[in-house]
């Protein structure tokens, strides 16, 4: 079982959350989140490790987030000092 799955299995999410162990080794967790954009940061925590796989309407919002992200860094690379200086301006702030 990967982190992703473990952290999942370990933690409430809702009342109502049901996790499912699947022969293949992975976990399912269904739940009824109350907030949209928490779901969606908290599924980008876990990077390549987990996929979101309903509600369709969610899923459509997390690839125009990820779309987003990727123009976004796609930009930054290309302009090279710019990151720099983005990276130095946020680092001043920690």
């Amino acid at each position: 079982m990967g982190k992703a799955a473990v952290f999942v299995a370990e933690r409430v999410w809702s009342p109502n959350r049901k996790i499912v162990r699947k022969r293949d080794g992975n976990t399912t967790l269904i739940f009824n989140p109350s907030s949209k954009p928490e779901v969606l940061s908290w599924v980008l925590s876990f990077g390549d490790e987990v996929r979101l796989i309903k509600p369709k309407q969610l899923v459509k919002d997390m690839k125009e987030k990820l779309k987003k992200m990727d123009d976004v860094y796609s930009g930054l690379m290309k302009e090279g000092e710019h990151s720099k200086l983005l990276f130095e301006k946020r680092s001043k702030k920690f």
